[in-house]
């Protein structure tokens, strides 16, 4: 009877850890997902011109351009930076014992 209860407390333990694992995964591919689509969605809105581009002249319109490019990449670094911190995380996890999660 010991035998089959550490057995069977055994098989819990691993299908929790299993299920722990399967969770931290699921996570992960969302979190990227969702990054990614966050980061689609800044540059398009980044690049849609807010004048018409005949207003600039070819250098100054390469210019911007350059400019919005590195201000969109400054963003996602600075996105991924603070998802990937230590404490953003603990936020995080404190945040979801009450279910308010970003």
């Amino acid at each position: 009877m010991e035998t089959n209860t550490t057995s069977r407390e055994e098989l819990l333990r691993y299908a929790r850890e299993q299920g722990r694992q399967e969770a931290e995964a699921f996570d992960l591919r969302l979190t990227d997902l969702e990054r990614r689509e966050r980061e689609e969605r800044l540059a398009k809105m980044a690049w849609k011109p807010h004048r018409p581009a005949a207003s600039w002249d070819d250098e100054e319109a390469s210019f911007k351009l350059l400019q919005l490019q590195g201000r969109v990449e400054e963003l996602g670094d600075y996105l991924r930076a603070i998802e990937n911190s230590v404490a953003w995380r603990a936020i995080q996890g404190v945040r979801r014992l009450f279910g308010r999660a970003w």
